[in-house]
């Protein structure tokens, strides 16, 4: 897919793929295409905007995909119970 990002000013992109468009906001981490608010992971048209500000992708995904993360969560045991 070709998306085609315009700055707009103040982290805030115009993404244009094919017939449509996409606002993006690099600052708040959002796009009204909306994948990026609701995985955590940028959309295709988020990394088109990353791309032109040399920016790498893994450094926007959310905290909740990090190795700390996955280690806090499984960090204690589950102990069986008699039943």
């Amino acid at each position: 897919m070709l998306c085609n990002a315009s700055w707009e000013g103040k982290g805030i992109f115009q993404v244009q793929v094919k017939d449509y468009q996409h606002i993006v906001d690099l600052q708040m981490k959002t796009c009204d295409y909306r994948r990026w608010e609701l995985t955590g992971i940028p959309c295709s048209h988020a990394i088109s905007c990353l791309r032109h500000e040399k920016m790498a992708a893994e450094s926007v995904v959310d905290s909740c995909y990090s190795v700390v993360s996955f280690l806090t969560a499984y960090a204690n045991n589950i102990w069986p119970c008699n039943i």
